[in-house]
């Protein structure tokens, strides 16, 4: 039997099984929402359990969104995997692994007899490592804090000085962030984000801004990092003129 979700009703939405209509929970208290660590547990099986190439692909961007979240739950899933299931999660381990995992695939590696699991525990140890700083006098490896692609509210450095993006309390259902903010170029050149849009299907941040020290307005478009650590695009001025803007948080 399959379900359509096919509305909303107040706070709640609408579901159709069939004939009938049903209400299906829905809550707005982050505290009742999926964490990142169980979102990353269901892409990992909807890849694994799923023979249709386009759920896969889909589920593979769900984890790629995650990023550094989805670390820990892939390696566990490793650990069980097998063939191309196994070259699979390794291969998304080298794009999003982060160093906390590293010693389990090195007990993999160990462990096994098997040309393929060796190479592709190897392959994904080499890129986690090639994203690592290590500490100049420990050679302990210096960890990052997670940082996550779903928002970039929050404070960022930039190439035009520092930049401080808020929530806008905006009314949408369009699934974006909506944002607005502020940046310091120098002395009496604060700078204003008057309406911006983040997606984090695309990581694509679209924003208005206005310099009122000179009357310039004009507008930019940054993409996130997949690590959600940095932002780069171009803006432009209306009246003509542009250059690149970089933040990095």
């Amino acid at each position: 039997m399959r379900l359509f979700l096919i509305g909303m009703v107040g706070t709640g939405l609408l579901a159709c099984v069939g004939e009938d209509l049903l209400p299906v929970a829905a809550s707005s208290d982050a505290a009742s929402l999926p964490t990142a660590d169980e979102l990353a547990g269901f892409f990992t099986r909807a890849l694994i359990e799923n023979d249709d190439e386009e759920m896969r692909a889909t589920a593979r961007d769900g984890i790629l969104h995650l990023g550094p979240h989805a670390s820990i739950v892939l390696v566990n899933r490793l650990v069980s995997a097998d063939g191309d299931d196994f070259e699979e999660i390794a291969t998304l381990l080298d794009r999003v692994g982060t160093f906390e995992v590293v010693p389990a695939l090195q007990n993999i590696y160990a462990s096994s007899d098997d040309v393929p699991t060796r190479r592709d525990c190897l392959r994904a140890i080499t890129a986690i490592v090639s994203r690592t700083s290590f500490d100049a006098s420990t050679g302990r490896p210096i960890l990052p804090a997670v940082v996550s692609t779903l928002s970039i509210v929050g404070e960022w450095s930039s190439n035009w000085g520092p930049v401080t993006i808020r929530a806008a309390d905006v009314a949408t259902s369009d699934g974006r962030e909506h944002v607005v903010g502020s940046w310091i170029q120098g002395a009496g050149m604060n700078g204003i984000i008057t309406r911006g849009t983040y997606d984090s299907s695309t990581r694509v941040f679209e924003y208005a801004f206005s310099e009122p020290w000179h009357s310039q307005t004009g507008t930019a478009r940054l993409t996130c990092s997949e690590d959600g650590r940095t932002m780069a695009g171009t803006w432009a001025f209306d009246g003509g003129g542009g250059g690149s803007w970089t933040m990095e948080r």
